[in-house]
This record gives structure tokens, sequence and C-alpha cells, in this order.
């Protein structure tokens, strides 16, 4: 089991665990370097991010989880979603949130016309229903516009770490497309690219096997295979929301890194993102 983890989500969001009980089992568990990273704040009502009014209350909870654990790095984070024109700059929330970490992620995709969201998580009516009536079932144009915001993303935001990069993949359950698709690999190419430009790091994120929507991973084996030829940064988080996801999917991604000749990651402590060997 690897020791560290810097994507979980606690009831702050739309966690199922309070966050005492994700520290005190990664405590248990022999985690030494973690984030707690709950959806962050958006300018519109939902059922999944923090409310902007528990700012205080979400510090103030992760600096006493940091007190109380000071044998285990606990960083403060959020997961940060980029809506182009819509959400707030990153760098200015981190500074107002007092962050030391921040993955960001596209959840919703902003219909480069009309400006409408399509919700490409949670149970796969919203992606069809999403694809139907923002995109008029043009898949493509919808996965470019995924891909064209995540590289947006990248070059204006430049989050720590890059969140399931691919997560378009996940509702379409290869009913609409396949990752072998020319036209999709060349979108991913483009936007894998945008990151070995940003100093960022990549997160391999097997939540999506785990929870039995898809085969592989975040990104998936074609990626992995860009990743190694690239030498693009990654490393490995859960995106755990209850305590006993903490360490699910370690090692089936390890085993895929290892498949395709990514032997180190990146793990954050103390001093800094060093390498690791898996």
């Amino acid at each position: 089991m690897l020791d560290f983890n810097y994507h979980i989500h606690s009831t702050f969001s739309d966690g199922a665990s309070p966050m005492w009980q994700m520290t005190q089992q990664a405590h248990r568990s022999g985690f030494k370097h973690i984030a707690i990273t709950d959806h962050g704040p958006l300018p519109f009502q939902n059922d999944w991010s923090i409310d902007q009014a528990a700012r205080k209350a979400y510090i103030k909870m992760i600096n006493e989880q940091k007190d109380l654990y000071p044998d285990m790095n606990i960083f403060r984070g959020l997961e940060l979603d980029y809506i182009p024109g819509i959400t707030e700059d990153f760098q200015k929330l981190k500074e107002l949130w007092d962050l030391e970490l921040v993955v960001g992620s596209v959840h919703l995709v902003k219909h480069p016309e009309s400006g409408k969201l399509w919700f490409i998580d949670g149970p796969k009516q919203n992606y069809d229903s999403g694809l139907e009536k923002i995109f008029h079932q043009d898949i493509k144009k919808g996965v470019q516009t995924y891909f064209h915001q995540i590289n947006e993303m990248i070059r204006t935001q430049k989050p720590d770490i890059i969140g399931h990069i691919d997560k378009i993949r996940m509702n379409n359950m290869k009913r609409f497309f396949l990752p072998s698709d020319p036209w999709y690999q060349e979108l991913l190419e483009e936007t894998l690219t945008c990151v070995k430009s940003c100093n960022c790091i990549l997160e391999i994120n097997p939540r999506g096997f785990y929870k039995g929507k898809i085969e592989d991973l975040f990104p998936s084996d074609i990626a992995l295979e860009i990743i190694r030829d690239n030498n693009i940064p990654v490393t490995i988080n859960t995106d755990a929301h209850k305590t006993d996801e903490l360490s699910k999917g370690h090692e089936k991604a390890i085993k895929k890194l290892k498949e395709n000749g990514i032997n180190s990651v990146k793990r954050l402590t103390e001093n800094g993102w060093e390498d690791y060997a898996l």
C-alpha cells in the first residue's frame, strides 16, 4: 500500500465520511502524506460542493487534524472545478482558503455557444440527458469541448494536480465513442502535450475502476503509453469519498503503471514533490 493520497473528500462536500474519520483511518492505515480536497465552492446551487460559508470551519477542521496527527503531513486542499467565465481564479481561491494544494478538474462542460452546462459525472442519466439536450447528440463536439476546457484550465489555472483527466469516458461506457477512435486519441494527445508543458502533476485515479464504471484507470492505457514516452509526472490518488476508499485501487494502479513501463510516481512531502519508486 502507498503511504500518500492527495484526493480525499469528506462530508464538507459529497463525501460519506466526516473529515475526522478520514484522517483517523488514514493514520491507522499508515499514511504519511494526505490532502483533504473537498469540492471547492461554485457560484450556483448544487448538492456536491462545499458552501462558501463553510470556509472558516473547513480550514479550522483541517488545522485541528494537523495538530492531532503531527507525524502525518495533512495538506489543506480543494478540488476546484474549472468552468470558463463562471468559476473563480484558482490562485485567488488558493489564497482565500489558505490552501496548500489544488486538484483541478472538469465535471461540467460549458457549451461554447449556448453556455449551458453538461454534467458528465453522477448517474449516467445526467450524461445522456446533457448530451442530447445541450450537445444534440454530437459526441465529438461534446468530447472536444471537454478536452479544450481541460487544456484551458491547465494553461490558465495551473493546478498542482490535474484530476481524472479523461473522466469524459466514464459514463460513456463505450456507447458513443471508443478510446481507440482516432479523433479521440488526437484530442487526448493534445491534452497530454498541454500537461507536459505546464509543470503540473497528472493524477492516476482508480475510482472509476473500483466503482465498476470502467475497466481501467483515469487515464486510460492508451494515455499511459504517451505519459511514459513523454516523461509526464504522475501521482496516484484514490479520490476517496469514504474511509474504505483511502487505499482502494492501489494495487490496480501500481500494476497498470508498471505494465506500461512507469516505475516511479511523485509524492508530496513537507519538502515538496519527490520521486517515489513503485
